[in-house]
């Protein structure tokens, strides 16, 4: 009779100690993305992966020596000047487009594979916008004239803009339909551009 109770509690266990083994060794694994390697199937590693990983191995050891570098010098004040580095460094990176920060600063995760074309199509529409800005300001240009309230540049547009009077009211109608301009909310409002 003692050894039935023996079999009986030994496979009573058996299947929670296979359950436990199944999950340690096979469960886990597979959950954890490493179960190719539990077979020894390896994933393949890129040249770029190794590349990422070697380059942040040496951005952690340069960051380390740069900070040793800062206790040396700075001794009490280290942490403060370090920080102060750190701001003006990121703040330089995130102003350069080469650099991955100047992308993440504008809503990218990285810098994209297109970003010169993205960059030179920024440049072409900021130009644009710099000439209208100019040609809103030359009285030569028709331009100037139609943010004055005009269709185009008038015939004796020379003597409108040497007259104080009528160059003060077209300068005040230009302001007041600029956005950026006070004039403009202030002419909305009524009440000098301040909300209630």
């Amino acid at each position: 009779m003692t050894t039935d109770k023996k079999s009986k509690g030994s496979s009573f266990f058996f299947p929670f100690i296979i359950g436990g083994l199944f999950t340690y060794y096979i469960l886990t694994p597979a959950i954890d993305g490493k179960f190719n390697s539990f077979f020894g199937v390896k994933p393949e590693k890129t040249k770029s992966s190794r590349d990422t990983k070697l380059y942040n191995q040496i951005d952690g050891k340069v960051a380390q020596y740069r900070y040793f570098l800062f206790k040396k010098y700075f001794n009490k004040n280290s942490v403060s000047k370090y920080r102060e580095y750190h701001t003006q460094n990121n703040h330089s990176n995130q102003l350069n487009p080469e650099n991955d920060s100047y992308w993440q600063s504008r809503g990218y995760d990285r810098r994209p594979d297109n970003w010169v074309e993205i960059l030179s199509n920024d440049i072409n529409q900021t130009k644009e916008s710099w000439d209208n800005y100019s040609n809103q300001l030359n009285p030569n240009n028709d331009a100037y004239w139609q943010s004055r309230g005009y269709d185009e540049r008038p015939d004796n547009w020379q003597n409108a803009t040497s007259s104080g009077s009528s160059n003060a009211n077209m300068d005040n109608h230009a302001n007041q339909m600029n956005p950026n301009n006070s004039a403009y909310s202030s002419s909305r409002s009524g009440n000098g551009g301040k909300s209630k």
